[in-house]
């Protein structure tokens, strides 16, 4: 059928024109919508894992020593070391005692040592000495005897509220050194995790062109590694040790995360501030005292003077509206690192820096924060992070594919210490 042409008579508008024939406008640039601070944990643990974060294994082990205050809990207060009469009143300077004691905490006790005896319901303090210590074993018939050098005047030794701690220890003219007393570490464990991240085009598609900036390849490899680095995020917060087989017939191992390392290490520091006791009320009015208390326990063995805070959204944005009605609080906003906000939250036993985390927000712990410091969280690295160049050459013996398949992998795990201050 032959072409024929459609006259338009008078003014030619842009409706009398035909399809596709104008130009029209076109922005080359795509937005990117992506929370600001993107992955901040794996920004501020890559930092800090360029020395010496190299490991020989996937099966990473490591050793945590607990800081050991020397101190705990008297079960029971009795006259004679049968235990079998409990203490009522009249200890004099020199007499005897025998503190019903943890075997574990026994062990710790060596005669000489000074001890000091602390009445928590009124704060009394007595002293006395060590003279033998008896680790059976047993919670129920381990004790220490102790020679008391102050008076028990108030029948204080008789309340169910004691503790102790060691002072020095006092040693005759003459002696020899006293029995030794030694401990080992903990061992903790991890394994790495392989990750990867891809993008794949057709070789008609890498040849293509397109109206927007940059080729579709390079912005998926740059989509592909901001999507690496925040599942890699998401993995070191809240992945579950565990170790399958994969579709290949080969392990599959997946490691542990800092949320699941403070469940199996030292989960009475998960609370929640809805059910703990004494904090009733709306969180502005007994919100930042709950705070106030947990910056106090968690310094207790804390090993900087500085702790880092991942806050969901609201729980960052509850800190901020409970700040304005305690005036004896401040937030003072730090200049950004590694493109991550930080806010620093003044008042506490330590100062708070509050780091905004999207990985916390846009799922189930928006309310939540997790607290650590620097350095107690590290990265290891089995395999460094390289880029999967694609196979295009046949004559290697590769089988030759109409296009490219990319990327990013890296094997790591993570090491965490000193759970007690996290």
């Amino acid at each position: 059928m032959a072409l024929t042409n459609t006259f338009v008579q008078g003014p030619v508008s842009t409706a009398d024109r035909v399809s596709n024939i104008h130009a029209e406008s076109w922005n080359p640039e795509v937005h990117v919508q992506m929370a600001y601070e993107r992955y901040p944990m794996m920004t501020i643990l890559d930092e800090m894992s360029k020395n010496d974060a190299t490991i020989k294994s996937r099966k990473h082990h490591w050793f945590n020593e607990a800081y050991n205050s020397y101190s705990g809990t008297i079960t029971d207060v009795y006259t004679n070391a049968s235990l079998a009469t409990a203490y009522s009143s009249g200890a004099v300077a020199g007499s005897v005692v025998f503190l019903k004691l943890p075997s574990a905490d026994v062990k710790q006790i060596r005669e000489g040592d000074g001890i000091l005896i602390n009445n928590t319901t009124n704060n009394t303090l007595l002293v006395g000495n060590v003279t033998s210590s008896v680790a059976t074993g047993s919670d129920s018939t381990s004790y220490v005897a102790v020679k008391m050098l102050t008076a028990d005047t108030g029948s204080d030794l008789a309340l169910t509220t004691l503790q102790w701690s060691l002072q020095a220890d006092a040693q005759a003219e003459g002696s020899e050194l006293p029995v030794g007393v030694s401990f080992d570490p903990t061992e903790y464990e991890n394994q790495s995790q392989i990750f990867m991240e891809a993008v794949e085009h057709t070789g008609s598609e890498v040849a293509e062109s397109e109206r927007i900036n940059g080729t579709k390849v390079a912005r998926d490899l740059k989509a592909a590694m901001t999507r690496f680095k925040m599942k890699q995020e998401w993995t070191y917060m809240f992945g579950k040790t565990y170790t399958t087989t994969g579709s290949n017939s080969k392990p599959k191992r997946f490691m542990q995360g800092a949320y699941w390392a403070l469940q199996d290490k030292a989960s009475a520091n998960i609370i929640d501030w809805r059910t703990a006791s004494g904090y009733s009320g709306s969180w502005a009015s007994s919100g930042l005292n709950w705070l106030k208390q947990i910056a106090l326990d968690a310094s207790t063995y804390s090993e900087n003077s500085v702790k880092m805070a991942f806050c969901g959204n609201a729980a960052w944005q509850a800190i901020n509206d409970a700040v304005e009605d305690r005036g004896y609080f401040k937030l003072e906003t730090r200049q950004n690192a590694f493109g991550i906000r930080i806010k620093t939250l003044v008042g506490l036993t330590q100062d708070w820096n509050l780091i905004l985390s999207p990985t916390m927000s846009t799922r189930k712990f928006a309310n939540s924060i997790f607290v650590t410091e620097a350095g107690l969280l590290r990265k290891k690295v089995f395999r460094k992070l390289r880029f999967i160049k694609p196979r295009e050459r046949d004559e290697d013996g590769y089988i030759f594919v109409d296009g490219k398949k990319q990327g990013w992998m890296e094997e790591s795990t993570l090491e965490y210490v000193n759970m007690a201050s996290q």
